[in-house]
């Protein structure tokens, strides 16, 4: 797949030439009429990324916000592999819900049962009567 072509946030394989290849999340393009997609990790960066807060200024508010140590541009018609694609929270009309145990409102809670009733996490550790 195009590197401009993976949804940001998903985690990638990327061969940098025959011999090396690395696993990296794809933070995409740092501005729109780049031909560059930012790739950044967490931890374990390879010896060819640099790291946040030295070499591109302009990447590292968004490596900080992917949570990411280090960096490195690819091209947009680079071929990726994608090994986890992020996949995008669905959009609710929910605006939360209260547990029908311990009457708790949650915020961004939707129904969890088949009968349209919501147990929040902390009932749920517990005894469910029945019909619930």
């Amino acid at each position: 797949m195009l590197a401009a072509n993976v949804k940001p946030g998903s985690k990638i394989k990327y061969n940098f030439n025959s011999h090396l290849c690395a696993e990296a999340l794809c933070i995409g393009k740092i501005d729109l009429n780049s031909i560059y997609i930012l790739l950044g990790w967490q931890s374990n960066p390879p010896t060819f990324a640099w790291n946040k807060y030295g070499s591109f200024p302009e990447a590292d508010p968004f490596l900080e916000k992917h949570g990411c140590i280090a960096g490195y541009y690819i091209l947009h018609d680079d071929e990726v592999e994608v090994l986890e694609e992020l996949r995008p929270m669905k959009a609710s009309a929910s605006c939360g819900i209260a547990c029908c145990l311990c009457h708790n409102y949650n915020n961004w809670a939707e129904p969890n049962r088949p009968n349209g009733k919501f147990i929040c996490w902390s009932c749920r550790q517990g005894w469910i009567p029945s019909g619930y």
